[in-house]
């Protein structure tokens, strides 16, 4: 009888193990002596909304063997300025992007978190929707352009990725 190999299997050379989804969803794992395994997500970045003047950050995780280097472009180019900052962490195989201030229309876009090992290549989108904040001395009735609710989410019980001693952690807003 013949065993059937999965699809995303990859090349042999180092031992280790590799996983990915099957069809259905279902997470399934290879193990060999050898075995390369190209990058795969294990924590996507979601869509945003965010606030002109405010902040939106936006959070890209892979795995593989060896582990890959996430990187994030803007227009097909690897972002770059002042106000965009790259937070790495896990040894570079994920990274934190942060935008701030927002500004719009400029930074209203569609990013790419690019994943990359010698074994293969992955990219992930996410859209950034940058809203018009209030004319001068309207305020804000008590509430910043950060406090806007996440809109893939909902209003209450938000989870916000942060990076503590670059440790990822999740905070949840309760407002």
């Amino acid at each position: 009888m013949q065993s059937k190999t999965p699809t995303w299997l990859p090349q042999f050379s180092v031992l280790s193990i590799c996983w990915g989804l099957a069809q259905g969803g279902v997470l399934e794992f290879g193990a060999a002596e050898e075995l390369f395994c190209p990058p795969v997500f294990i924590k996507k970045p979601v869509d945003q909304i965010g606030v002109s003047g405010g902040v939106a950050s936006f959070v890209c995780q892979a795995t593989g063997d060896p582990k890959p280097r996430v990187t994030w472009n803007k227009k097909g180019k690897k972002v770059n300025s002042q106000r965009f900052e790259t937070i790495e962490f896990d040894e570079s195989a994920g990274a934190v992007l942060r935008i701030q201030p927002l500004r719009t229309p400029r930074d209203e876009n569609i990013y790419e978190c690019v994943a990359q090992n010698p074994h293969g290549e992955v990219t992930v989108h996410a859209k950034l929707t940058v809203l018009r904040g209030k004319e001068p001395g309207q305020g804000h009735g008590g509430r910043g352009p950060s406090a806007l609710p996440s809109p893939q989410l909902g209003g209450r019980g938000v989870k916000n990725p942060w990076l503590r001693h670059k440790v990822l952690l999740e905070l949840v807003w309760l407002s």
